[in-house]
């Protein structure tokens, strides 16, 4: 089992029984356990919405590459899904859903055929139990696809680094293709992955070289094909891509918190682990060392260190990283143990590292993960509209994030409201209007009320920072549900009456 030379060039070995079993395990289970709980409502998570919305009115925005949206679009189409919203929605996510299992699939046969059956069952438990995977699981986004792209270019890659033959070649370049068109950061291991096929097969394969490259070129430019018809609207959003890098989202953002992603990282996966699994990466060397496996490890640092240069944060675009480390750790504490023949037992050790670390890890991350299960069960939306249909009849009138989306009856009230509730007017303002009630999401009102954020447009970032912290020190809080995980369905709510202004010593209420 493991890594082994055959007449000068690498050659990847495993029992194929074992692997096609943990294959159909690991495949089944986290298929079961990211559509669990994912029915919820479309209009939740804002991502999604969007989505939807190119979806139903066939017109794209190219945010991201077309992949995802092409195949959610079809499978909608094909099942007759491709008009009603929520069921788009539910297309979306349950393919998500398949992207991820087969991309944990994927990274855990790599780890069998690398280090040993029990290496792979250690990896599959702690992949099925990463809350960060569990959540990104249940949504129509492209992070899946992304971490797809990448499980299979690693695991294609290493097969095609043993014996690069034109069946190999064939589902490297598609490896490469879904990678590509996943998302655009994707491009970043394409060329480094590519680069790799490159120098592996210049001289001695060339024809096999030839169908990666063929087989990538046909299917990427056939993903974006879109893209290439619209360019115009592609390169405007290319554009505001760049500059969300560097202002930060909603104009507003931290003045490049440089070590925040290196910290998000040792706070997922604890530094000392990171660094042994890649000291056992870098033991097991040559010899044993399987194809392509640094290339994760390099790949990994240059964009951590591309990541923490950005203004714009998001615990998503760690999780590529993340994802990679998690195999690293486990995959390292196997690799890491010199192997020896002469005693039987003395085999079963360098996979023993590997269960020790996964247990750790597992016992670690599994109270979390409990609680983002819990988080997919609770729906705050509907704790608000219930108390509003219990407490009024009629006098209700709403302004409201747009975020926090909550319906308001007509025998309630009346809603109104935008992206910033703070654009709507000043509070003054509102109470003229006839408001009786403000209610604001955490998730958009955090960064004005947190005064380590910078600001972008400052006039409009000075305005709604004086709102929302007005907001907190006159109105009265009548209901308060903290923002948790998953933030989809727990974005932190606040319902403030600001009919009656709080004395002047009140104590300001601070929602985080």
């Amino acid at each position: 089992m493991g890594v082994r030379r055959s007449g000068g060039r690498q050659r990847v070995n495993g029992g194929r029984l074992p692997r096609v079993l943990l294959f159909a395990v690991v495949l089944a289970l986290s298929l079961q356990l990211y559509t669990r709980d994912n029915h919820f409502s479309w209009l939740y998570h804002n991502d999604e919405s969007s989505k939807v919305s190119q979806v139903t009115d066939a017109i794209r925005n190219f945010n991201h590459p077309p992949l995802m949206l092409t195949l959610a679009d079809g499978v909608a189409r094909l099942t007759g899904r491709n008009a009603d919203p929520q069921a788009v929605v539910q297309v979306g996510r349950t393919l998500s859903a398949l992207y991820l299992a087969l991309a944990n699939a994927l990274l855990v046969d790599l780890a069998v055929v690398w280090a040993g059956t029990i290496t792979g069952v250690a990896l599959g438990a702690v992949l099925l139990v990463q809350p960060d995977l569990y959540e990104i699981g249940h949504y129509f986004k492209e992070d899946t696809l992304l971490l797809l792209g990448l499980s299979a270019s690693f695991w294609a890659l290493a097969f095609f680094g043993a014996e690069p033959s034109r069946r190999r070649a064939v589902l490297l370049g598609v490896a490469l293709a879904v990678l590509a068109g996943s998302k655009y950061v994707g491009w970043f291991w394409v060329v480094l992955l590519g680069g790799q096929a490159v120098v592996w097969s210049w001289r001695e394969r060339r024809t096999a070289l030839a169908w990666v490259v063929g087989v990538f070129v046909v299917l990427t430019v056939g993903i974006y094909g879109p893209v290439l018809q619209n360019w115009n609207v592609a390169r405007e959003a290319g554009t505001l891509e760049v500059m969300l890098l560097l202002a930060g989202d909603y104009g507003s953002g931290h003045a490049v918190p440089h070590a925040l992603y290196w910290r998000e990282l040792g706070q997922s996966i604890p530094w000392l682990l990171l660094a042994l699994g890649c000291l056992g990466f870098v033991l097991a060397g040559r010899e044993r060392r399987p194809p392509g496996s640094l290339w994760i490890l390099s790949s990994s640092a240059i964009l951590l260190i591309a990541l923490s240069w950005t203004a714009k944060y998001s615990d998503r675009y760690e999780l590529p990283i993340s994802y990679l480390m998690s195999f690293v750790v486990v995959t390292g504490a196997a690799l890491a143990w010199p192997r020896s023949g002469s005693r039987r037992w003395l085999t079963w050790l360098p996979q023993a590292g590997a269960v020790i670390v996964a247990a750790w890890l597992v016992w670690r991350a599994e109270p979390e993960a409990a609680h983002r299960a819990w988080g997919f069960r609770f729906d705050s939306r509907a704790v608000v509209r219930e108390h509003l249909a219990q407490h009024y009849r009629g006098t209700l009138v709403l302004a409201q994030d747009e975020w926090a989306r909550v319906d308001v009856e007509p025998r309630t009230g009346r809603s109104l409201s935008s992206w910033f509730v703070a654009d709507l007017g000043s509070l003054d303002g509102l109470r003229r209007q006839g408001v009786t009630h403000v209610l604001v999401s955490f998730d958009v009102n955090h960064r004005f009320l947190d005064d380590s954020v910078a600001q972008f447009a400052q006039a409009d970032f000075q305005r709604r920072r004086e709102f929302y912290r007005q907001l907190f020190r006159e109105g009265r809080v009548e209901l308060f549900l903290p923002s948790h995980q998953p933030k989809a369905l727990q974005p932190g709510l606040t319902l403030v009456d600001i009919r009656y202004q709080q004395p002047k010593n009140a104590k300001e209420f601070r929602p985080y």
